[in-house]
């Protein structure tokens, strides 16, 4: 008889209260850029995990039906926000793909500390299970920071911007991928206590990852390399806004030297 295991890989992240606060001076237009960028690290690993899954063969209807189920959820949320930001959603995907890729060391080492913890205990399939636990982490993630940046927001702004971005708050994407995490859960063998909770260097993990993409200069880094990828977009860049996406002047200075 299979013996479900004590493993608690709903490796939630360690969101202070003053997490958000410190984001909200200067964030305003950079609202969609700071959840567009959490929400693409979570498809990328998500990507990465169902490609595990398939090459496993583990992908069976149960499975396949709930992966249908978080794309899904990922789609609706990229066609309602690119209508929302017309011909800036162009502009807005290399904005989170560039911050998203610069990411991908942190969660690779994500990855291997969850990985590790599962081989300390004999866990067979560790990187297949490391790989949808560090999704499920990542999912959970997203759907935790808009909570704590929506609510930080609307109470020192009379803007109800929830009503806004309801769309890339991907509940359904993470309840989805949560049945695929239990899934991966079973060992089959006998009976684990594991809480990835707390492992120290899952907790740091998370909390690098966490750092980066709440980094404002980060995201500026991020949001002027877009801009040197879309020229055509500078016209988005006005004086006003400039700090707030550290973009350098010398983008349209360049341009008109041509």
């Amino acid at each position: 008889m299979n013996q479900k295991k004590s493993l608690t890989t709903n490796l939630l992240p360690q969101l202070s209260g003053d997490y958000a606060d410190h984001l909200i001076e200067g964030l305003g237009k950079t609202f969609s850029v700071t959840i567009g960028t959490i929400n693409q690290i979570a498809e990328n690993a998500i990507d990465t995990a169902v490609d595990a899954i398939i090459e496993a063969g583990l992908n069976n209807f149960a499975i396949k039906m709930y992966i249908n189920k978080v794309y899904e959820d990922f789609s609706h949320y990229k066609k309602k926000h690119c209508r929302m930001l017309g011909d800036r959603n162009y502009l807005w995907q290399d904005m989170t793909r560039l911050a998203a890729d610069s990411i991908e060391p942190d969660v690779l080492k994500l990855k291997y500390s969850i990985k590790s913890v599962l081989d300390k205990n004999n866990i067979d399939r560790s990187g297949l299970r490391a790989d949808v636990f560090t999704a499920d982490a990542l999912i959970q993630t997203a759907v935790s920071s808009y909570d704590h940046l929506v609510g930080a927001f609307q109470k020192q702004t009379l803007w109800k911007i929830d009503c806004d971005f309801r769309h890339a708050r991907l509940i359904k994407a993470q309840r989805a991928w949560a049945y695929i995490s239990k899934f991966m859960e079973y060992t089959g063998k006998r009976e684990v206590d594991i809480n990835l909770n707390t492992d120290p260097q899952c907790e740091l993990a998370m909390k690098i990852i966490i750092n980066r993409f709440t980094n404002h200069d980060f995201l500026n880094d991020s949001a002027g390399e877009a801009l040197r990828l879309n020229p055509m977009m500078s016209k988005y860049a006005k004086e006003a806004e400039r700090h707030l996406f550290n973009i350098a002047t010398d983008v349209e200075e360049e341009k008109d030297n041509k």
